[in-house]
């Protein structure tokens, strides 16, 4: 692996960590907005936070890896052009 990659790709910790706050603080957001109520009032679905921070700490995490591993190797296939 070149040393170029090798930098690029260590750029997917911090990424993968800014996109693992960003979803901690959007379920921290709704429990405060929802209070003490345990559905959304809108559709009656349920809300759980253990559920959602683990759902939305998962997702981010995948989401904001995916979205950086692409980009590395789109930089690295438009370097080789």
């Amino acid at each position: 692996m070149s040393p170029i990659l090798t930098i690029r790709l260590s750029k997917v910790g911090t990424v993968v960590v800014i996109w693992l706050l960003a979803a901690v603080i959007h379920a921290l957001l709704e429990y405060g907005v929802l209070g003490e109520l345990t559905y959304y009032p809108a559709t009656g679905n349920p809300f759980d936070l253990r559920t959602s921070l683990v759902t939305y700490s998962l997702a981010a995490t995948a989401y904001g890896a995916l979205l950086v591993i692409i980009e590395v190797l789109q930089k690295r296939v438009d370097h080789r052009s």
